[in-house]
């Protein structure tokens, strides 16, 4: 590997004499790691070895294709890099709360830490997953609807648009900032290519500009969780002392045991790549004063809520498909019915309604006829499914076939809706009618991978 070199002199002073085993450790593999859905906890991933500062995290021996893994488009498990999930150090400092908390994960593409911190928060907290390009927030729905947790809101707004609508409205802000990805050399030899000293000082200045914006958006007494996966000071130790000093934050710092090697920093902490296994990344926890008060002076501009459709109540036939009676129910276009848990709407109605583009509520499907209800790909994933919705468990050739959207040969007498599983986990729905089930997984989650590759 050919690394820039004036990054490497760089790096020969912040290392010191520690470069040559970091240097030795660039021409190494990535390890491959996930992080297990703590409600969908099941793989057949093996062998496995864990990570000791996640408790859902593990490593693998060897990459698997995971396009081809069914439990991997159950949502069961998070193909993430070992060094980020360092944040559930971060997040177990949080002190508890005898009120429902408001997260936002404000640069949330594609969804590693959204997903982590879903896993984590409280049953009554929300998260605000926002991503303001539209490609990343597309992928960034994807894996939300994959993890199936009815407590996400998704965004795509600016912090500006976000600060200016709601100050002041967050409890705990994580931000993974767009930084240089000095972090990801290892992995990404574009980002090796992208790399010089203009994009260092081009990602500094508008990661200042972002916590600017985030000190506007946090109450008084929450918590900033700051990420990048870069090693230089200027995106890392540096913004964080720059808000400390502008704004009286305190650093609040988790206990890090010494043999995990994640190496603590004057602010915040630090993972190599030859003390640990993962790549590089920084993160640092802050919280804001209780007298700090902000008021931003913005406009608010949005496109409006145009997703979640009116209040409505849904004909019987729908709710034989959601477990819990405890939801507020819309109609959206095309006669789409969407749940949203109850305390969702309580805690986070100011957001479900704001001007932004904020999405919520789980998409459960649409009437066809006065008799026919289609449920939605994202119900087959969600946790309100109901648990005793009829299904059709698939061995792993034929829940492959299912998911390239293939037809599925039957015996079945019976006909309806199913619920296919795989390992009892649901992947989606199809229509049982003589012979075979109709497939109704949409075309654009379908698998395009052959299954002999």
């Amino acid at each position: 590997m050919e690394l820039p070199p004036l990054f490497i002199d760089r790096m020969r002073i912040q290392l010191d004499a520690e470069y040559s085993e970091f240097e030795e450790s660039m021409s190494t593999p990535s390890p491959t790691s996930v992080r297990h859905h703590p409600f969908k906890s099941a793989s057949t991933i093996e062998p496995q070895q864990g990570i000791p500062w996640c408790t859902t995290g593990a490593y693998l021996t060897e990459r698997p294709v995971f396009t081809l893994d069914p439990l991997y488009h159950a949502g069961c498990y998070y193909v993430q890099e070992a060094s980020s999930m360092i944040l559930e150090s971060f997040f177990k400092m949080l002190p508890p709360s005898s009120s429902p908390r408001t997260l936002l994960d404000l640069c949330a593409a594609p969804g590693g830490k959204a997903t982590h911190l879903l896993s984590m928060m409280g049953p009554e907290d929300i998260l605000v997953a926002n991503e303001i390009h539209p490609n990343r927030h597309g992928i960034l729905f994807e894996n939300l609807t994959r993890w199936g947790n009815p407590q996400v809101l998704t965004a795509r707004c600016s912090p500006e648009q976000l600060a200016s609508a709601h100050p002041e409205r967050f409890d705990i802000i994580l931000v993974d900032a767009p930084c240089s990805g000095e972090g990801m050399f290892r992995k990404d030899p574009v980002a090796i290519r992208q790399w010089d000293m203009d994009l260092v000082s081009q990602c500094a200045n508008r990661q200042e500009n972002i916590l600017q914006e985030v000190m506007q958006l946090l109450r008084p007494g929450g918590h900033i969780i700051y990420s990048t996966c870069t090693y230089n000071r200027e995106e890392n130790e540096d913004q964080m002392e720059r808000l400390i000093r502008q704004t009286g934050c305190e650093e609040i710092r988790p206990d890090m045991h010494s043999d995990w090697g994640i190496q603590p920093s004057d602010r915040g902490f630090r993972c190599y790549p030859h003390r640990l296994q993962g790549e590089g990344l920084y993160m640092c926890m802050i919280q804001k004063p209780m007298d700090h008060t902000t008021h931003y002076a913005g406009n608010v501009r949005g496109n409006g809520n145009r997703h979640l459709g009116n209040p409505a109540k849904p004909p019987e036939m729908v709710h034989e498909y959601v477990q819990g009676d405890r939801f507020n129910w819309f109609l959206g276009r095309q006669d789409q019915w969407r749940a949203m848990p109850g305390n969702v709407l309580e805690s986070a109605g100011d957001l479900i309604h704001s001007a932004l583009d904020i999405q919520s509520g789980v998409i459960v499907g649409k009437r066809k006829t006065p008799t026919v209800f289609i449920p939605d790909h994202a119900l087959a994933l969600s946790r309100i499914c109901h648990t005793d919705i009829p299904k059709f468990e698939l061995a792993k050739e034929d829940a492959l076939r299912f998911l390239k959207k293939e037809t599925i040969p039957t015996s079945d007498p019976d006909s309806g809706i199913r619920l296919i599983t795989y390992n009892g986990f649901g992947l989606g729905w199809a229509k049982v009618v003589p012979g075979r089930l109709n497939n109704l997984i949409p075309h654009h989650w379908r698998i395009r991978m052959s299954i002999s590759e």
